[in-house]
């Protein structure tokens, strides 16, 4: 189906303003060099950090301690029982006599230390340098290098100066102080109470160790002295010439002195077991140890976070004050577009032109394509048409102009279009568009035709 083209002329005041201020306007924005934005845009890592990051590096893992622990596993791995003989049971004598029996000595007084007499701080001293000082001596050299930076920015800035630059200077050495005490008073809890167990862990191991040789050397005396006795009833038992009696006695001496070598048996196994737990307390320190250096250093990286946040805030600031600047020139563009296209609508003048003259004029008013139609079969039977008037032609198909009659109105087609093809005559060469409504009426499918026909 052909078109019509329409020409809008534009008021000359409106033509003017666009030629001698939008477009001159617009030019010198496009014409513009472009401006790299040179500040940084994302802050780095502070001071604080960054020697936090070094110490995670430094770290030796508790190496020394573990070391420690693993040759005494390794010492313990070549442990060999000392062979333990059977006593044997001597001959019977008679003996001329016997001195006096030799008493039992008692081990000497066992010797306790006491946590309240110990030096604690050989146990704080190395936390104190490795951690607690090192974080406080790198807290004031970041605390340096803010107030060095927030001097040089407000400089640069020409923003600050005086009480202002005062102010500001006040709340950074504030917000370090603060982060200062907590990190002291944090790192000195978790010092005094890994050198309280490292001292107890030592004075119990001692403790623990003089207790078993004590019992060791009690048990022993003991059974000597209990083996001296049954000698000296043998030897009595010989002289009243009670064999029978001797030889009990000979049977229990060598009991006792079984049970004495069983005994010392049994403590190479104790002694032992306390260098394996103490190789194991080793290892618990060392991981102790290691778990407060990596609670500094964590601390270390919080607080430089903190500090490193604030300047993130000010390099976003600054270039988010940047990009606005740079796009105020297109906000100006906005605003004297927007005043040229306020000229209402249809304002100058209008031509229209349609190429396809009065027929053109028909099929717009049936619709392109079948718009306008109510439903997708446009009622087109002959027998509902009156006043039938030709409308001209396309390719093989005759178009036509009626009246709808009062069955149409009948059966509700009235308010279908009053232009378009006789569904009888079309039925004839494009039966495939035309179909037989349930009222017994033809109805035309206009879209499909439409497009056979390239309207």
């Amino acid at each position: 189906m052909g078109s019509k083209t329409e020409t809008n002329k534009m008021p000359e005041f409106q033509q003017q303003f666009l030629e001698e201020t939008v477009l001159p306007y617009a030019t010198g924005i496009a014409e513009r060099e472009f401006t790299p934005y040179e500040g940084e845009r994302v802050a780095g890592m502070t001071p604080l950090q960054q020697q936090a990051m070094e110490g995670y590096a430094a770290l030796d893992m508790g190496q020394e301690l573990y070391d420690q622990a693993s040759s005494t596993y390794g010492d313990l791995s070549d442990f060999q029982m000392q062979q333990m003989d059977a006593a044997r049971l001597a001959d019977a004598e008679r003996m001329a006599g016997f001195g006096a029996v030799q008493a039992a000595q008692a081990p000497d007084q066992i010797g306790i230390d006491r946590l309240a007499t110990t030096d604690i701080g050989q146990y704080m001293s190395p936390y104190t340098q490795n951690v607690i000082e090192s974080s406080l001596r790198t807290l004031g050299g970041a605390q340096e290098m803010a107030l060095d930076k927030l001097a040089a920015q407000a400089q640069a800035a020409k923003a600050f100066g005086g009480s202002r630059q005062g102010i500001a200077e006040a709340e950074t050495r504030k917000a370090y102080g603060q982060q200062a005490a907590d990190i002291v008073t944090n790192l000195q809890d978790k010092a005094f109470a890994q050198a309280l167990g490292s001292g107890r862990f030592d004075i119990g191991n001692v403790q623990q160790a003089r207790t078993l040789a004590s019992q060791q050397g009690l048990q022993a005396e003991t059974l000597a002295q209990q083996a001296r006795e049954a000698a000296a009833a043998r030897e009595q038992a010989a002289r009243s010439g009670n064999m029978q009696a001797a030889n009990q006695f000979a049977i229990q001496q060598a009991n006792l002195e079984q049970e004495a070598r069983q005994a010392n048996f049994s403590g190479q196994f104790q002694a032992a077991d306390v260098r394996a737990r103490g190789a194991a307390g080793l290892g618990q320190t060392a991981g102790q140890q290691l778990q407060s250096q990596l609670a500094g250093l964590g601390a270390q990286m919080q607080a430089g976070e903190a500090a490193r946040a604030l300047d993130q805030a000010r390099l976003d600031t600054a270039f988010g004050e940047f990009a606005r600047e740079q796009d105020f020139p297109l906000t100006g563009l906005n605003a004297l577009v927007s005043a040229a296209g306020g000229i209402p609508t249809g304002y100058g003048t209008t031509t229209t032109r349609d190429p396809m003259g009065t027929f053109g004029k028909l099929l717009s008013g049936a619709g392109a394509f079948g718009e306008g139609f109510p439903n997708l079969f446009g009622g087109s039977d002959v027998r509902l048409k009156e006043n039938i008037v030709s409308a001209g032609k396309i390719s093989d198909v005759n178009f036509y102009r009626w009246d709808w009659n009062d069955k149409a109105k009948e059966i509700g087609v009235e308010n279908h279009p009053t232009f378009g093809v006789m569904a009888q005559e079309l039925e004839k060469s494009y039966p495939e568009y035309v179909v037989m409504g349930e009222d017994g009426y033809r109805r035309v499918n206009y879209i499909g035709l439409y497009a056979e026909l390239g309207m």
